[in-house]
């Protein structure tokens, strides 16, 4: 049964890609030394 089931699976796997780049962004913003 393909379909919409798979699309759903790429979306996922897609955004967990997102999350981690986020995620390290937020770590180099977070150990770079403010002003």
């Amino acid at each position: 049964m393909s379909g919409p089931h798979e699309d759903v699976e790429k979306e996922n796997i897609r955004l967990r890609k997102e999350v981690r780049l986020l995620r390290e962004k937020r770590e180099l913003l977070k150990n770079r030394p403010g002003p």
